[in-house]
């Protein structure tokens, strides 16, 4: 679902990207795993098909994927869900807002 400008909460966003750009968005998972615990998968979604995600990666605690696309004024949540050694599944969003630049 395609979220319009300021439609959850005015400036709600944690990063933002022009419509053409491609760039690498990563969380870093440190603060949520116990000492040992590892990340065994991880999953990305966005929350509409105008923006697409590509190439995952999983590295130590931090997990990355690109996002390409978007329709300027628009806002998309990224969804980033892992499975742990310890059996754990944690998720956390985040919101981009594509603008021309």
């Amino acid at each position: 679902m395609v979220r319009f400008p300021y439609a959850v909460a005015k400036n709600s966003f944690d990063a933002t990207k022009a419509p053409g750009e491609k760039l690498p968005y990563n969380i870093n998972w440190s603060d949520m795993l116990a000492a040992g615990e590892s990340i065994t998968t991880s999953a990305w979604t966005v929350s509409d098909s105008d923006m697409t995600l590509s190439d995952p990666s999983i590295s130590g605690l931090e997990t990355t994927t690109k996002a390409q696309g978007g329709r300027a004024g628009y806002n998309y949540v990224l969804t980033n869900t892992i499975n742990t050694s310890n059996a754990n599944i944690c998720v956390r969003r985040f919101n981009i807002r594509v603008k021309q630049k």
